[in-house]
């Protein structure tokens, strides 16, 4: 490891957050402000794709959901899971912090752009396709939501988690107002078009600013503190891997949707994933802040507190998230029409009754992230994937779009089950009297 330079000055900000007077809220301030994001991009995504299903063709609205989705998942793939590393690391980085950053960015985007090449050579595209603009811009789009992600973690690894709130809300906000802008065009490239812009626009305000600001922070100044390069290289291989897997599902399942039942079905299927997924997010963006601050002030008195609180808070929002989408299922789906309602709500229902046990495999998650510890994870994402995938598409030929909910939920608890063991040990090494993590 190498040596911390001394730092040259502290104001008495940071220097009571370096003794940690202020940290003691730093994850419940950072979750809180990620969980009002997480609620009210939620909201305004529900309004954009009511909007949607009220002024478009559902034909329309489920090309465009797949669209939408499937450049989603290219660009998380195309991040190589450097979301992870900035999130666990990039406090630690110091000096090398605006290079790593910039560095980051050119090589995600890079991908991304050959990601969404390759999908249209490989791809649906007739069905997802219908003009040649659409085609040209779908890269485009990858890259677009690649970069946006991508911020995100590197907010949180900054210690500046209240401003992924900002952006995303800004981005929920405009996407919305674009969509009922261009509604009398009654096309999916409407949509989409609606959707990419403004994470253009939002992703390059924010990385002036990041940069900008990383410049101006002492505390980042000096050589960086971080593991030997192998163990770097593990956690990214493992991370990766994982984040790939994990981009199996969400890919696959509309364009299974697409193909069993078509465009329109998918328009109700995506209604449903929207509010599932919505509740995920609300329920893995926590481990963020943990992770960034378990792995920056690693010492045995701060993180067994945070760890307590980490997972009570994970698990009243599992519970708590779970219980509320079951029973609010058939009434937000009624805000998009009657057939909405009457196509989602039991794969809804279904997918919500999953969400405590991705509590429970989103706190070992993250312990594992803060322990370098994830091949474990790995192992059993193969089983998940399997069972979401193949479970769905047995069956969703008894059960419709209820049998792919029934086949996430079993997925889910299976997995839940797998971890629990490994989960109590290091639970209790994050809580025990156990030396202090390195770095």
């Amino acid at each position: 490891m190498t040596a911390c330079a001394p730092p040259t000055r502290v104001t008495p900000g940071k220097e009571k957050d370096e003794q940690g007077g202020q940290r003691r809220l730093y994850l419940e301030t950072s979750a809180f402000a990620l969980m009002v994001s997480s609620v009210v991009t939620a909201l305004l995504g529900l309004v954009f794709w009511a909007v949607a299903a009220r002024w478009y063709p559902a034909a329309e609205v489920g090309r465009a959901s797949a669209t939408i989705t499937s450049a989603t998942l290219l660009g998380t793939i195309s991040n190589l899971s450097l979301g992870s590393m900035y999130e666990r690391f990039l406090g630690l980085t110091r000096s090398r912090t605006v290079p790593l950053i910039v560095q980051g960015q050119v090589l995600c985007g890079s991908l991304a752009a050959v990601l969404g090449g390759l999908f249209l050579l490989l791809g649906p595209r007739e069905k997802l396709f219908h003009t040649g603009l659409e085609l040209v811009s779908f890269p485009l789009l990858v890259v677009a939501l690649s970069m946006f992600a991508l911020h995100d973690p590197m907010l949180v690894g900054l210690r500046t988690a209240p401003l992924v709130a900002v952006k995303n809300i800004f981005h929920a906000a405009a996407k919305l107002g674009l969509v009922i802008a261009l509604a009398f065009t009654a096309t999916g490239e409407a949509i989409v078009w609606a959707w990419m812009v403004p994470a253009l626009v939002t992703g390059a305000v924010i990385n002036v600013w990041l940069l900008s600001r990383v410049r101006r922070t002492r505390r980042l100044s000096g050589d960086p503190i971080l593991p030997p390069r192998r163990e770097l290289f593990q956690f990214f291989g493992a991370s990766y891997t994982l984040t790939v897997m994990m981009s199996v599902v969400p890919l696959a399942l509309p364009l299974i949707v697409v193909y069993r039942f078509g465009t329109e079905t998918n328009a109700y299927f995506a209604t449903s994933w929207t509010l599932a997924s919505a509740a995920v997010v609300l329920i893995t963006t926590v481990s963020g802040p943990y992770v960034a601050e378990a792995g920056s002030h690693p010492d045995p008195v701060h993180l067994p507190r945070l760890t307590r609180r980490f997972f009570r808070l994970l698990l009243a929002i599992g519970v708590g998230g779970g219980g509320a989408l079951f029973v609010a299922a058939p009434y937000l789906l009624s805000i998009f029409g009657p057939a909405y309602a009457r196509e989602g709500t039991d794969v809804t229902q279904l997918m919500a009754l999953s969400l405590p046990f991705v509590a429970i495999s989103t706190m070992y998650a993250a312990l594992a992230r803060v322990f370098r510890r994830l091949w474990l994870v790995v192992a059993v994402q193969p089983l998940t994937i399997l069972g979401v995938l193949g479970g769905g598409l047995f069956l969703s030929d008894r059960m419709g779009l209820a049998g792919i909910g029934a086949a996430y939920l079993a997925s889910e608890a299976t997995c839940a089950v797998i971890i629990s063991f490994s989960l109590v040990r290091m639970y209790r090494r994050a809580v025990g009297r156990t030396p202090a993590l390195t770095t």
